[in-house]
């Protein structure tokens, strides 16, 4: 979580950690640099991986480099 003023660039902070669902699991502070963790289920990162199938539509035929 960055926070302050570099070289004329603003952070912000405010950092999060948010699962599959939308549901925020971690939050940092807005004024001040820290580190934020969690952990999250092996089996809700299964269930996601087999309800958003976008790997099922992808064509690398498209994008191949010879």
């Amino acid at each position: 979580n960055r926070v302050g003023t570099d070289d004329g660039v603003t952070f912000c902070g405010s950092s999060l950690i948010v699962d599959p669902s939308g549901a925020i699991l971690a939050a940092a502070s807005p004024d001040r640099e820290e580190l934020i963790g969690t952990e999250i289920s092996e089996q809700v990162i299964a269930d996601v991986r087999n309800q958003v199938t976008v790997f099922a539509h992808r064509r690398p035929e498209l994008y191949q480099m010879n």
